[in-house]
């Protein structure tokens, strides 16, 4: 068994990145076969919009909204809002 002492493979000084610039990082952030192609990755925003008008997204949308028409949950929401703002909620 290898230890890994001196006159390791791995005692090779690692090569330091030149430092970007915050909007430079951005562009360059690129995953999987997109590297390959060029293209830059899609934003959180553009996959959440992507995933809520597929059948998938729509289906808990419409989950949702059912569960929103329910009284119960309006009341659940109504004390979870009182209990966070300290307050009565909704009404000013």
């Amino acid at each position: 068994m290898h230890q890994g002492g001196e006159g390791s493979q791995h005692s090779q000084p690692r090569r330091s990145r030149p430092k970007l610039d915050p909007t430079e990082a951005t562009r360059r952030c690129r995953i999987g076969d997109e590297h390959a192609k060029g293209q830059v990755m899609t934003s959180v925003g553009q996959r959440i919009k992507g995933f809520l008008n597929g059948p998938q997204g729509r289906k808990m949308i419409d989950r949702g909204r059912r569960q929103a028409a329910k009284p119960s949950t309006q009341e659940k929401l109504r004390q979870f809002a009182k209990r966070m703002t300290g307050g009565p909620s909704g009404r000013r």
